[in-house]
């Protein structure tokens, strides 16, 4: 054997066997446990972090669908000629219409509450009155003037028909 070998007694013919010391297996081990123990609180950190980006994102998710509700509230309300929108989407979120579509919830508002609502414009702008049918006595005052081509009678429907 040589001196200054690392390596113990070798049998004869079979290879030589490393030397253990041990205070390295000992070193080893305490180095190994120790990252070990790192190791699982990271992992535990990180896990941590995976429960606080879940609740973060379900946070999100929640407000991003109460907001999209919100504004096909807000739209429908436009489409039915709410005075004041947001006074209208107080009643709603504070009344037991929350849990109905947007369309069911301004439609049963407008029923309980119509002076919120702007009343419906006339179908056809202008054509709301029917223009004054000429009377029976104005047509027989025009055929009279026709006829007799009187002028006293022909002025007589003519004042008339300015009156």
């Amino acid at each position: 054997m040589k001196q200054g070998s690392q390596t113990g007694p070798s049998p004869i013919g079979g290879n030589p066997e490393p030397a253990t010391d041990p205070t390295i297996a000992i070193s080893e081990e305490v180095v190994w446990k120790a990252r070990a123990e790192q190791a699982e609180e990271e992992l535990a950190a990180a896990l941590n972090q995976i429960d606080d980006l879940k609740s973060q994102l379900e946070a999100a998710t929640h407000a991003a669908s109460a907001e999209h509700a919100r504004r096909n509230l807000e739209h429908e309300l436009a489409r039915a000629g709410a005075i004041d929108a947001e006074a209208c989407l107080l009643l709603i979120e504070s009344s037991d219409l929350s849990d109905l579509d947007p369309a069911t919830q301004v439609a049963e508002l407008r029923r309980r509450r119509p002076h919120l609502f702007r009343h419906p414009a006339p179908s056809a702008p202008g054509a709301t009155r029917m223009p004054h049918a000429p009377s029976d006595e104005l047509a027989d005052m025009a055929e009279r003037a026709r006829t007799t081509g009187d002028r006293a009678v022909l002025l007589r429907y003519l004042r008339r028909r300015r009156a």
